[in-house]
């Protein structure tokens, strides 16, 4: 309860996940990429889905954790942003910046 004070909110009709373009599966869910419609702006995102009522009591705080700390570094050159959340019924997506994988 306490992330959702901390973390921006954005709302479902916002987000637009990818389901065809799986960037990775981790131990708290799925990533693909999307956008979200921001100020007339498409922003690139990477949406994690998180199916937070299947997860253990350990692995969610865990996560919360790991929230916690981006939270608390925010901006960063070497670290991935969090742009914020989305919840519906079944899924929590944790909406990052989207980092291409590509060196130059």
């Amino acid at each position: 309860r306490v992330l959702k004070q901390k973390v921006h909110t954005i709302s479902s009709n916002q987000l637009k996940i990818e389901p065809t373009n799986l960037l990775g599966v981790g131990k708290y869910g799925r990533g693909n990429s999307g956008t979200i419609h921001e100020n007339n702006t498409l922003i690139p995102v990477a949406a994690y889905s998180i199916q937070d009522k299947k997860m253990s009591q350990e692995t969610k705080r865990s996560m919360l954790q790991d929230l916690d700390v981006l939270i608390k570094v925010g901006k960063h050159e070497n670290l991935i942003s969090l742009i914020g959340t989305c919840e519906t019924a079944q899924v929590v997506s944790v909406i990052l910046d989207y980092v291409s994988m590509n060196l130059k």
